[in-house]
């Protein structure tokens, strides 16, 4: 299992940083990354990798803007349901570790974008710090989108149970 965690400029985390610090199993990466432009901000949160794609093609007109890109990528791994992925990004090697300047995905390097393709597994988490856009419940496997304080206030009684050991 890995933890991947992408912190943009805005993050205190990341100290106006934009990198992507991959951790698991004992190793690891550090890679330069750009994430979406301000009005396409990428979304902070906690996240699951849904799938992986070795190639594909990144159209707007999936997320409600038709004839804005139509893109082939290399190495996504999805993020959410409504279409964000890590993946390659060869146009925007000269911002990453500097700028945002995707329409809302995290671009990475050709070779940073193939090294993380292959170190993810689906089911593995991802976490994004530092940009504007909260992840919403429900775009993906989400449970850590809401606070225990709601999960509470949404279940059938209101309040924490307690169980008692089986057996």
């Amino acid at each position: 299992m890995s933890v991947e965690e992408v912190r943009g400029a805005q993050g205190s985390a990341g100290h106006g940083e934009h990198r992507d610090d991959v951790r698991g199993g004992g190793s690891g990466s550090r890679m330069k990354v750009s994430l979406g432009k301000p009005g396409d901000d990428s979304y902070t949160g906690v996240m699951i990798a849904q799938e992986k794609r070795a190639a594909m093609v990144m159209d707007s007109a999936t997320t409600g803007n038709p004839g804005e890109y139509r893109t082939p990528t290399k190495w996504n791994v999805r993020m959410t349901y409504s279409g964000t992925f890590i993946h390659s990004a060869p146009w925007s090697t000269g911002s990453q570790g500097s700028a945002n300047v995707s329409h809302g995905c995290v671009n990475a390097s050709p070779s940073d974008a193939k090294w993380f393709y292959d170190f993810t597994n689906r089911g593995d988490v991802i976490e994004v710090k530092g940009t504007t856009r909260k992840l919403r419940f429900g775009n993906g496997p989400t449970p850590w989108a809401k606070s225990w304080e709601d999960w509470v206030k949404g279940s059938a009684l209101g309040k924490p149970v307690r169980g008692v050991p089986l057996g």
